[in-house]
C-alpha cells in the first residue's frame, strides 16, 4: 500500500472514531467540523477533505451498516428467528414501525434491531406487508426461519381473524408460528386489573401522583423538603411518577420514595399548611387535604402493603425486559412469583409479625388503634374496624393479583407449543434411567406435530429425531447432568451438533420463542433522543443506523474502525471540494492525497 494511501486510511479511521463517539453521545452532525478542527488543533492529522456534515452522516451510516451486517450474518447462522414489532410516532409526527429480531447463537439468545420503517398504512394488511418486506430485505425466509411473533395486545396486531399475527399465519403461510402478547405489557395490565376498584390502593396511587406533581413543579418545595430531610438526618429521594409509565418498576419506585420521605413530607406539609405560612389560602386547603390522607391509618396500611406486593412484581418485570431472556426463563419467573404471592397471603393471615414495618404497625394498631404511629407520626382515623378491614383486604388483594395474572397468562399455560419448552428444562428430567428413557417422548411428538411444516422445510428427519432424543438423554445422565440449563444447551450446540443434528433444530426453535417487547420500547426511547426537534429531518436510513450504533455499538474504548474504513474505501466515491475555499500552495494540509483509485 502506498504511503499516501496509508496516511489517508489513518485519517479516515480517526474520523470514524469521532463519528462513532458522536453517534453514541447523540451529538448532531453539525458539530462534526468543530470537533474535527479541535482535534487538528491538538496536532491530530485529519486533513481538510472530509470535515463536513455530509461526510459525518456518511461515516455514521457506514459504521451502522457494519453493525447491521454482523447481525444479518448471525441471523443466517442461527437459522431460526422470532420477530418483535411495535409502532409509534416520532418528533416529526411520522408513524414509525420498529422491528427487532430474536435469534440464538450457541443457545445464547440475542435480540437486535432489524429495521425502522415509515408506516404507509397503519392497518393490519399494511403492517403485515411491511414486516414481510423487512424480512425479505434481511434475507429471512419466513417459511424456513420464522418461529414466533411478539407485539402488544392491540387488535391490529393480535386480532384473531385479521390481525397481523393471524395474517402472517394464514397468508405466508406459517401456521406453526408462536404468537406472544408481550409479557411485560401483560404483567402491567394484570396489576392494573387487580388494583382497579380497591379503594385503599386507588387512594395510594392518587396520592403518589399528587406528591410527585407537588414537588416536580416547584423546585422551591423540593429544596425545602431536602432541608427538612437534612435536619432529620434522613436522605430524601425525589418523588417519582407512578402513572402514565410503561412498567411496574415505576410504581414500586414511587412507593419506595414516599415511604423513605414520609416523615419529611408530613413535616413539610404541616409547615406549609400552618396559619402563619405565606402559602395562599387555596393552596393551604389543598395541602391540608394531602396531609389528612397521608396521616390516615388506612393510607399508611395500603402504602406499606402495596410496596410489599410490588417488590416481587417489579423484579419479575425487570427480568422480562432483559434481551437475553427466553420463554422458559419467563415461565419460571412467573412460577416463582406465584409462590411469593402465596407466601404473602399466608403471612397476611398467620405471620403478620414477619411483614416488616407493616407487621409492626398492625401489631401496634391492634393494641391501640387510636394511637398508632408510623415514623413518629401519629396516625388518624384509627379504629378496630379499619384494622380488621385491612387484614381482610390484604388477602383479597394478593388473591386478586394471582387471579388476574392467571387470566392474562392463561395461554402460556395451555398452549401446546409452549408446553414443548419442558423439553429444554433439564431440572424436570428424572435421574432414574428407566423413568428418563420414557420422559419427553409425548412432548417431542407434540413438538413434531405442531412444527411439522417448519421441520420439513429445514429437512429435519423426524424418525431420527426420536432416536437422537433417546440417546441424548442417557448421554446427559452420564456426562452432562451437572451442568445448569443454559450451560447445557450451549455445550450441546457448540460441541455435539454433528452427533445430534436433528435435535439441534428442536433446541434452536424452542429457545427463540419471544417473551417481551421491552427492547422495542427502549428503541423508541432511543429514537426520541436521536431524532429531536433540532434533528427532525433525519432520513429513515440515517436514523436507523444512528439508533443501531447507539443501542448495539460497543463501548467507545472497544470500537475498532477498521471494518468501517474498509467499507468506506471499497465504495464508489468522488473527490470532495474543500469545505472552506480552495487550498493554497502554503496550506499546511496540502499534502492530502486522493488517488485515482479513490476518486472513482
Amino acid at each position: 500500500m502506498a504511503k499516501g494511501e496509508t496516511e489517508e486510511r489513518e485519517k479516515i479511521q480517526k474520523l470514524m472514531d469521532i463519528c462513532y463517539m458522536m453517534a453514541l453521545e447523540e451529538i448532531p452532525f453539525s458539530k462534526f467540523p468543530r470537533i474535527a478542527q479541535l482535534e487538528i488543533r491538538h496536532k491530530v492529522p485529519l486533513g481538510q477533505t472530509y470535515l463536513t456534515e455530509p461526510k459525518c452522516r456518511e461515516f455514521s451510516e457506514i459504521i451502522g451498516e457494519v453493525i447491521e451486517n454482523e447481525t444479518l450474518n448471525k441471523i443466517k447462522e442461527a437459522k431460526y428467528i422470532s420477530i418483535l414489532s411495535d409502532g409509534s410516532t416520532d418528533v416529526s409526527n411520522l408513524e414509525k414501525e420498529l422491528v427487532y429480531v430474536t435469534f440464538a447463537t450457541n443457545a445464547e439468545v440475542s435480540t437486535k434491531l432489524l429495521s425502522i420503517r415509515n408506516i404507509k398504512y397503519a392497518h393490519a394488511e399494511g403492517l403485515t406487508e411491511l414486516l414481510l418486506d423487512v424480512m425479505k430485505c434481511a434475507g429471512i425466509d419466513p417459511k424456513k426461519q420464522l418461529v414466533g411473533y411478539c407485539a402488544d395486545g392491540a387488535s391490529v396486531n393480535m386480532g384473531r381473524v385479521n390481525g397481523v399475527a393471524a395474517r402472517l399465519k394464514r397468508d405466508v403461510p406459517v401456521p406453526w408460528m408462536v404468537v406472544i402478547h408481550c409479557a411485560s405489557h401483560r404483567l402491567e395490565l394484570a396489576i392494573k386489573d387487580a388494583f382497579k376498584g380497591v379503594s385503599g390502593i386507588d387512594m395510594v396511587i392518587d396520592m403518589l401522583q399528587s406528591i410527585y406533581y407537588l414537588y416536580e413543579k416547584s423546585s422551591k418545595r423540593l429544596r425545602e423538603l431536602r432541608v427538612i430531610g437534612e435536619v432529620m438526618e434522613e436522605a430524601v429521594l425525589k418523588p417519582c411518577k407512578a402513572n402514565g409509565t410503561r412498567w411496574i418498576q415505576h410504581k414500586a419506585r414511587a412507593c419506595s420514595a414516599l415511604i423513605q420521605n414520609y416523615q419529611a413530607i408530613v413535616a413539610h406539609l404541616e409547615a406549609q399548611g400552618a396559619d402563619n405560612s405565606d402559602v395562599p389560602a387555596a393552596e393551604k386547603t389543598r395541602l391540608k387535604g394531602y396531609l389528612k390522607i397521608l396521616k390516615s391509618l388506612k393510607f399508611v396500611f395500603h402504602l406499606l402493603y402495596m410496596n410489599i406486593v410490588l417488590v416481587p412484581l417489579s423484579h419479575v418485570c425487570r427480568n422480562f425486559q432483559k434481551g437475553s431472556i427466553d420463554l422458559l426463563q419467563a415461565t419460571s419467573c412467573l412460577e416463582q412469583l406465584s409462590t411469593t404471592l402465596n407466601h404473602i397471603v399466608n403471612d397476611s393471615t398467620e405471620n403478620i409479625a414477619t411483614m416488616g414495618p407493616l407487621g409492626d404497625l398492625i401489631v401496634r394498631a391492634d393494641a391501640d388503634p387510636g394511637n398508632a404511629t408510623y415514623k413518629l407520626v401519629r396516625l388518624s382515623n384509627g379504629s378496630p374496624a379499619v384494622v380488621t378491614a385491612f387484614k381482610n383486604q390484604m388477602v383479597v388483594i394478593a388473591e386478586k393479583i394471582m387471579e388476574c395474572m392467571s387470566i392474562r397468562f392463561r395461554d402460556i399455560e395451555h398452549d401446546n407449543k409452549i408446553k414443548c419448552l419442558k423439553l429444554l428444562d433439564c431440572t424436570l428430567w428424572p435421574k432414574d434411567k428407566d423413568q428418563l428413557s420414557s420422559y419427553g417422548i409425548d412432548i417431542l411428538d407434540t413438538f413434531i406435530d405442531e412444527f411439522a411444516d417448519l421441520l420439513s422445510a429445514n429437512q429435519v428427519n423426524t424418525d431420527n429425531l426420536q432416536i437422537e432424543w433417546a440417546n441424548f438423554k442417557h448421554f446427559w445422565l452420564e456426562n452432562l447432568a451437572h451442568l445448569p440449563r443454559s450451560d447445557l444447551w450451549n455445550t450441546v450446540t457448540k460441541h455435539y451438533a454433528d452427533i445430534y443434528p436433528n435435535l439441534i433444530h428442536v433446541i434452536n426453535v424452542l429457545i427463540v420463542f419471544p417473551v417481551s417487547n421491552a427492547v422495542v420500547e427502549r428503541g423508541f426511547s432511543a429514537m426520541g433522543r436521536v431524532k429531536t426537534d433540532h434533528r427532525n429531518r433525519l432520513g429513515e436510513k440515517t436514523l436507523e443506523q444512528l439508533m443501531r450504533i447507539n443501542l448495539e455499538g460497543d463501548k467507545l474504548e472497544h470500537f475498532n474502525p477498521t471494518l468501517a474504513t474498509d467499507r468506506f474505501f471499497s465504495s464508489v466515491r468522488y473527490p470532495n471540494p474543500q469545505p472552506y475555499g480552495k487550498r493554497t500552495m502554503d496550506d499546511p494540509e496540502g499534502d492530502d492525497i486522493v488517488t485515482a483509485k479513490h476518486a472513482k
